[in-house]
């Protein structure tokens, strides 16, 4: 796949462990999950004015074509603020001038940009495309547009598997919120490209059910069990025969897109039984013609995990 991980925020509670939600998130400290923060009026993620803190994030990409993507908004700061960050340190930092520093996975500062580039206090949609391929360099987006000349050339790769959204130390830093982070690399045929222009995430809650729905709800409908305000556990249904498979229909989306680039169901699913269990992610319309699937997925059996389901438009 090339969408390797999106977040919108709107499944987490205030409290929220971020890995609870999504695997790909790891430890965090000092951030936390605000209502009516983000772009779009849903969630965000906030880390408050002259705090510390940063949510660890490993997007396990398949190439080294990486590309990182986030709304956000800072509140005025006389120290950089650090975006994203890996252990070298901050890759991508913004100045109290709101201008754009972005470094490589060595600590090498590969890209300044002009001054205002994420003004105070207004959401910025910020990608950063690492591209290590038969094109060699690094290239910036703001709001759509390229940020000046790419750096073209040999670079060392962040490191991934350590990968930091935000990691202040707070001082002199400004509030910042976080809204709809998207991370993709050029493994897939579909959503692999750099300059994707400013995205919005969406999250659909169950409504109704489908056709069929065969696993058993411990609520009272098969939607309503699975149905959640965050990820800390609904009642849950329960599948034992293979083969068997749930339906569910969905709210409507909250605005009319231009575009659909993908539909991404997330599920948080154990397995308590005495043999290995898999799970596929189905989609169709709502008479149950054209369905596609996923490949099917291992599911946990220590304890509950999300698992994740990607169709491309």
């Amino acid at each position: 796949m090339a969408l390797l991980m999106i977040d919108g925020f709107d499944t987490h509670g205030a409290a929220a462990t971020l890995a609870n939600g999504d695997a790909h998130w790891g430890a965090q400290s000092g951030v936390a999950v605000t209502a009516a923060g983000g772009k779009f009026g849903g969630n965000s993620l906030r880390l408050a004015a002259a705090a510390s803190g940063s949510a660890a994030v490993n997007p396990a990409p398949a190439t080294n074509n990486v590309s990182l993507a986030a709304w956000f908004k800072v509140a005025t700061s006389t120290n950089p603020v650090p975006l994203w960050a890996d252990t070298t340190g901050a890759l991508v930092t913004r100045n109290a001038d709101g201008s754009i520093v972005v470094k490589d996975g060595a600590g090498v500062t590969r890209f300044t940009s002009a001054a205002g580039v994420v003004a105070d206090d207004v959401w910025t949609w910020l990608e950063v495309h690492y591209h290590q391929s038969a094109t060699t360099g690094i290239s910036v987006y703001s709001q759509g547009a390229p940020l000046l000349s790419p750096y073209v050339g040999a670079f060392t790769n962040p490191s991934y598997a350590t990968l930091k959204l935000l990691n202040s130390a707070g001082t002199g830093i400004g509030q910042i919120d976080v809204d709809d982070v998207v991370i993709w690399d050029s493994s897939g045929s579909f959503f692999n490209a750099a300059g994707v222009q400013p995205r919005r995430v969406q999250t659909l809650r169950p409504n109704a059910d489908g056709t069929p729905v065969n696993w058993a709800p411990n609520g009272a409908t098969n939607w309503e069990s699975v149905d959640d305000t965050d990820w800390s556990g609904g009642a849950g249904v329960v599948g034992t025969v293979n083969g068997q498979k749930d339906r569910y229909r969905f709210t409507d989306l909250a605005a009319t897109p231009g575009s659909v680039d993908a539909v991404v169901v997330k599920a948080r699913v154990q397995n308590v039984g005495a043999d290995a269990a898999t799970l596929a992610f189905v989609a169709g319309d709502q008479v149950g013609a054209g369905e596609v699937s996923t490949t099917p997925q291992a599911i946990a059996t220590l304890a509950p995990a999300v698992l994740q389901g990607v169709f491309y438009r």
